[in-house]
């Protein structure tokens, strides 16, 4: 059985679409809150940048917008790839390329260990982010070199966590858009206010219209 939610089919599959999975999809609040941003904020020629792709939701949605010239997706889960990929056919997507490795600016880590849960959202560089039913080395790729060759003018960013050891020596060269979840529970109050500061020191401010709750827009000042 296909799935469908905001236009964007899911084909079947017994591993990856959990029972919570499948609920989330059909109910339509699978990335409710960040398909309704990304939808309203894409800009003539964008390039987007998603970093913890998922299912390929987000990344369709990107995709399918006419203003949108390139589409490059980084995703840890290596069950996920052929999924995402799979979505992509399935929904007529041409213009995206996926990659199954992790971004760092740690350039010492060439790997790091994944712990891969059931429900394919828990699962994280977070060993103490509840029960995984097995853990797997990723490569990284340099985030910074990344960057340079790709061009990103809008990021998408939900990686569980992560996103505080990220963007904390992420070039933003560029970049006029950051959307991203912020995971407080694994990051805690500080890793907030660090995030936060790391943004502000790259002239991005909160932008409040186009944020809700958890996902969070950060836009440059001046671009």
């Amino acid at each position: 059985m296909i799935l469908e939610c905001r236009g964007v089919k899911f084909p079947e599959d017994a591993i990856i679409l959990t029972d919570r999975v499948r609920e989330s999809i059909a109910a339509g609040r699978y990335e409710g809150k960040e398909a309704t941003q990304v939808e309203k904020l894409l800009k003539e020629g964008d390039r987007v940048l998603e970093i913890g792709s998922g299912l390929g939701f987000i990344s369709t949605i990107a995709a399918r917008d006419p203003k949108t010239v390139d589409v490059l997706c980084y995703e840890a889960d290596p069950r996920l790839i052929p999924y995402i990929q799979s979505v992509h056919e399935l929904n007529g997507i041409t213009n995206v390329t996926v990659r199954n490795a992790a971004l760092t600016t740690d350039l010492s880590q060439k790997e790091l260990t994944f712990f891969v849960r059931k429900d394919f959202w828990g699962s994280s560089f977070s060993k103490a982010g509840g029960d995984y039913i097995s853990e797997t080395s990723i490569p990284t790729q340099p985030f910074n070199e990344v960057m340079q060759q790709f061009r990103p003018t809008f990021i998408v960013c939900d990686i569980e966590g992560a996103e505080l050891d990220l963007f904390m020596n992420a070039s933003l060269f560029g970049v006029t858009r950051v959307l991203v979840e912020i995971h407080s529970r694994i990051i805690g109050r500080t890793g907030v206010k660090r995030l936060f500061d790391a943004m502000s020191a790259r002239d991005f401010h909160y932008d409040e219209f186009h944020s809700h709750g958890s996902v969070v827009l950060f836009s440059h000042i001046k671009r």
